[in-house]
């Protein structure tokens, strides 16, 4: 899947790979009891961004986190709450895309940071002995990433050692 899989419609403009996905999307944070009212908001980001790719020319098998981050930081004038806004709706609907549309897994990845393993600890928790569904831990572990992240910036501690409550 490239950019060339993007087709002209008879009845309007063309139309991209990844818009025929954010309805489906869509349709699953809707079963999983979403209002109307915050499945607009989410829409309207994830249609932007795929505007943007098609913009960018990114070819669907190559997106990635980066695009995710360049896409919010493409504004500088952008308030925090609003970038973590389109960050709680992109990085699911990239997982999203992972699943239906064959967007790659990341595999350079060698060695986990420390973050990335108390995360994944974290999350293996609320799915295994709180019995999260999927759906909830993928909207709650960016915020949790994000926490992590900046909890460690603001102790200057590595991760290596405890720390401290407060």
């Amino acid at each position: 899947m490239t950019t060339d899989t993007l087709f002209a419609s008879e009845l309007g403009p063309p139309l991209g790979l990844l818009e025929t996905h954010v309805e489906s999307f869509l349709g699953q944070l809707r079963a999983s009891g979403y209002a109307e009212r915050t499945l607009s908001k989410k829409r309207w980001i994830a249609t932007s961004f795929v505007r943007w790719t098609r913009r960018k020319q990114l070819a669907v098998q190559d997106l990635n986190e980066s695009d995710v981050t360049a896409f919010v930081k493409r504004s500088p004038r952008r308030g925090k709450a609003r970038v973590a806004f389109e960050l709680s709706v992109l990085r699911p609907f990239l997982a999203h895309l992972r699943i239906v549309a064959a967007v790659p897994i990341p595999s350079t990845r060698i060695e986990p940071s420390p973050v990335d393993d108390i995360l994944r600890r974290y999350l293996d928790y609320l799915r295994n002995e709180r019995g999260l569904a999927q759906n909830s831990i993928n909207v709650y572990s960016p915020f949790v990433r994000d926490f992590l992240i900046e909890r460690m910036a603001s102790s200057g501690s590595s991760c290596s050692g405890g720390w401290t409550h407060g």
